[in-house]
């Protein structure tokens, strides 16, 4: 099955749940009924405690492209600061003085 099925399965199960029940419980049914019938099955195996916490805030672009920055950001800062650990240690085991090292790595983008 596909993307667009898993979609109208939920929200059909959404919008078409019973008054006494809430968007919680509508939700988890859902995901459980794709399960049962095959739709997005493997994804939904890995990935239903996401599907549900996105569904059940609201969760909308703007909100998940500030995550998807930050992420972005926290990636970036920690490739950076692994790149200059190894160009530290690069320069120590060639076995220039710590002062002439630094100077070098002020001196470069890495």
């Amino acid at each position: 099955m596909n993307e667009k099925n898993f979609k109208n399965s939920v929200f059909n199960k959404l919008f078409n749940y019973k008054e006494n029940e809430n968007k919680e419980n509508a939700l988890k049914k859902a995901i459980k009924d794709c399960r049962e019938r095959d739709i997005l099955r493997e994804f939904l195996e890995k990935y239903a405690a996401e599907v549900f916490n996105m569904m059940i805030t609201d969760w909308n672009l703007k909100d998940a492209k500030e995550v998807w920055q930050e992420e972005a950001k926290e990636e970036g800062f920690a490739e950076g600061e692994a790149r200059g650990i190894a160009a530290v240690f690069d320069l120590l085991d060639k076995g220039i003085p710590v002062e002439e090292a630094k100077k070098i790595l002020e001196t470069q983008k890495l």
